[in-house]
């Protein structure tokens, strides 16, 4: 991103679509979702553990930040892959992320006692 802003290449970086149609969304969602946490329904609180959000920070921490890192680690993977020597050796890695997230699901699902 630095490397990006000394540059001038950060609209290559950060394309307008992306702008627009992922960043743009998720902040207006925050900024409306932020005022409204005391009107989430107590039933709902309480079948979703993670949806306990104490206040408007905690909310936009859970409902903005977290996605808004995802896209950035996204970004910067997409950055190196672009300027790597070999882009294949990013192949594994992914690969092997993508079966381990496969893996933890059924595991999480056999440990918790749903059917």
């Amino acid at each position: 991103m630095l490397q990006a802003l000394a540059d001038n290449s950060l609209q290559r970086l950060l394309p307008r679509p992306l702008l627009w149609l992922y960043i743009v969304p998720i902040l207006i969602a925050g900024a409306i979702g932020s005022r409204h946490i005391r009107e989430i329904a107590p039933t709902l609180i309480t079948a979703y553990q993670g949806l306990d959000f104490p206040d408007a920070a905690g909310y936009l921490r859970d409902m903005v930040l977290k996605p808004m890192l995802m896209l950035v680690f996204a970004l910067l993977v997409g950055a190196a892959v672009a300027k790597s020597a070999r882009p294949e050796r990013f192949l594994l890695p992914a690969l092997v992320s993508i079966c381990v997230m496969a893996l933890v699901v059924p595991v999480y699902v056999a440990h918790s006692g749903s059917h």
